[in-house]
């Protein structure tokens, strides 16, 4: 009687041993990176990291909230953003890597987070300025509002005029800082406003859309 191969069914066992650790490990990267992704900051449960103020627990000031909206319908393709008109630029730094939100143009243009050039209202213009000047007479530090994760973006709001603000987890739903802050135990209404206003750029897109990046390169090299 023909015995058994023994190396032939090692042969085999040890395949589909090894089958299944690939299998096995493959599907815990999966859900690694799955986990990791939808991990990213959702501030109010709305799945949209950047427009959870407009369902805000803490008012904003100013009358441009809704801005982004507007500017939809009033596209200025033809404009080319000038180094001299540059207003205000904001950015985050995301576990992803830096990302740019939004970029104000003297008179009255933006440019969102797609790239996408918009011509705002006066008015909305001139609330953006007011809370601008507001953020540049605060304490030049580093705010951070208190969570229980560390996950957060970093917004950071800059002017050529010198201003520079750097906010850690800003939240529609608190403004309460992890510490005393230059005398602050909240992100100040300022502050807190025109970070809220800003992420309405982000409006139509995510951190994986396409955009003009060659466009936001030349605005973040002004």
């Amino acid at each position: 009687m023909e015995q058994p191969n023994i190396n032939v069914h090692r042969r085999r066992s040890l395949r589909r041993f090894s089958l299944f650790t690939v299998t096995l490990v493959f599907a815990a990267l999966l859900f690694v990176g799955t986990t990791s992704f939808s991990s990213l900051p959702s501030n109010s449960g709305t799945g949209d990291i950047h427009l959870d103020h407009l369902k805000r627990a803490v008012p904003l000031s100013g009358s441009a909230v809704g801005w982004h909206s507007r500017a939809l319908a009033r596209p200025a393709p033809n404009y080319a953003p000038k180094k001299a008109d540059l207003a205000f630029t904001a950015t985050q730094n995301t576990l992803i890597g830096s990302q740019f939100t939004m970029a104000l143009f003297k008179p009255n243009y933006a440019v969102d987070a797609g790239g996408k050039i918009l011509r705002i209202t006066a008015s909305d213009f001139v609330a953006f300025q007011t809370l601008i000047q507001q953020v540049g007479t605060l304490p030049k530090v580093g705010w951070s509002v208190a969570h229980n994760r560390t996950d957060y973006p970093v917004d950071i709001l800059k002017t050529p005029a010198g201003l520079y603000a750097s906010v850690y987890g800003w939240d529609s739903a608190t403004d309460v800082l992890t510490g005393p802050t230059a005398g602050y135990t909240k992100l100040p209404p300022s502050l807190q406003s025109l970070i809220g206003l800003a992420r309405e750029a982000w409006e139509g897109y995510t951190y994986f859309s396409a955009r003009n990046q060659t466009l936001i390169n030349q605005i973040l090299s002004f």
